[in-house]
């Protein structure tokens, strides 16, 4: 394929770069354009990753994770309900909330521990 550069300054400095590094000016533009290809690719690979991350990876990781949570709020839950003693399974009980809603809604609030 021939490929033709109009840019007179440009044409002035790939042979200056040419002769400077010992090659012929054709096989300097090939190797430059092979390398400015393989960036593309690559870019566009890297592009591809951070959509899966952000639109499939992590939103998929977030929803197990809330209903691990979930699940484990219930279980201590129903395990509160058994308790004999109601002072001790409400206590239960509103733990289990408060980690479920941190999990769930990101609150990080520790106002009652301060």
């Amino acid at each position: 394929m021939l490929v033709e550069i109009k840019n007179k300054e440009m044409v002035k400095h790939l042979k200056k770069l040419a002769e400077e590094e010992g090659v012929d000016v054709n096989e300097l533009v090939t190797d430059l354009l092979a390398f400015s290809m393989d960036h593309a690719i690559a870019t566009l690979a890297m592009r591809r990753i951070e959509y899966a991350l952000i639109n499939e990876i992590i939103p998929s990781i977030k929803s197990a994770e809330v209903n691990i949570f979930a699940a484990r709020n219930q279980i201590t839950n129903m395990h509160a309900d058994i308790l004999e003693d109601p002072d001790r399974a409400l206590a239960i009980s509103e733990e289990a909330g408060k980690i479920g809603e941190e999990v769930a809604f990101g609150n990080n609030n520790n106002a009652d521990d301060e």
